[in-house]
C-alpha cells in the first residue's frame, strides 16, 4: 500500500510541474505587448564620439521630439533638425546603411527641417550625417530613441487589426467553451491523475 500511495504523489507531482510549466508559458505570452498601428511622438537622446562640443552642437541642433509612424506594413521615423542656415546634405544611415530620406518640412524662417526615413525596427541604430559649413566637414552623430517614452497621438486602423480582433474574440469564447467543459489545464491534469490512481487501485485489489 506505501508504494501504491509513493507512485500516485509521484504522479500528482508530475502533473503539478506539467500544469506550472503551460501556466507560466501562458503568463509570459499575455506579458508580450506589441505596439499598435499609430502614429506616436517620443524622446530621443544623442550620442557623438568626439569632442565634448560636438555633443553639445548636437542636441542643441536635434529636436528632443521625433514621431514614430508604425504600422504592420511600414514603420517610419520623423525628425526634425535646427541650425539648418549652418548645415546642408543631411542623410541618415540606419543600421550603418544610408536610406532614402524625405523632406517633409522645411522651414527656413525657423531655420529648421523634418526629414522621415523608413525603419525596420523602432530600435534600429540611427547615425545622422551632416555637412557642416562652419567646419567644412560632416560631422556624425547617434540619434538614439526613448522607445519607453512612446505617447500615442493618432492610431491607424488596418485591415489586418479587424480580423486580429474578431480572432481574439473567436478565441475567447473557445476559452470560455473549453472553461464550461472542464478543459483546463489544471482540470486536465488532476483528471488524469484520478484516473491512473483508480486504474492503480484496482489492478491493486484484483491481486
Amino acid at each position: 500500500m506505501k508504494k501504491l500511495y509513493t507512485n500516485i504523489a509521484k504522479l500528482f507531482s508530475l502533473a503539478i510541474v506539467s500544469v506550472m510549466i503551460l501556466s507560466s508559458g501562458f503568463t509570459y505570452a499575455d506579458e508580450i505587448k506589441t505596439i499598435e498601428s499609430g502614429i506616436y511622438q517620443l524622446n530621443n537622446d544623442v550620442n557623438y564620439d568626439g569632442a565634448e562640443i560636438g555633443m553639445t552642437m548636437a542636441r542643441s541642433y536635434t529636436n528632443e521630439v521625433m514621431n514614430l509612424e508604425y504600422t504592420k506594413e511600414k514603420k517610419s521615423y520623423t525628425i526634425e533638425f535646427l541650425g539648418t542656415d549652418y548645415m546642408e546634405n543631411y542623410r541618415i544611415a540606419v543600421n550603418d546603411k544610408e536610406v532614402e530620406v524625405e523632406v517633409v518640412e522645411a522651414n527656413e524662417e525657423a531655420n529648421a527641417i523634418k526629414l522621415k526615413f523608413d525603419i525596420n525596427d523602432v530600435n534600429d541604430k540611427i547615425v545622422a550625417k551632416i555637412y557642416v559649413d562652419a567646419m567644412g566637414r560632416d560631422v556624425e552623430f547617434e540619434i538614439i530613441p526613448k522607445v519607453d517614452t512612446l505617447n500615442l497621438i493618432e492610431k491607424i486602423e488596418e485591415l489586418e487589426e479587424k480580423v486580429e480582433e474578431a480572432k481574439e474574440t473567436t478565441t475567447k469564447e473557445d476559452e470560455t467553451t473549453e472553461e464550461k467543459s472542464g478543459g483546463s489545464p489544471v482540470v486536465i491534469a488532476v483528471g488524469v491523475v484520478m484516473i491512473v490512481g483508480a486504474i492503480v487501485v484496482m489492478k491493486r485489489k484484483k491481486k
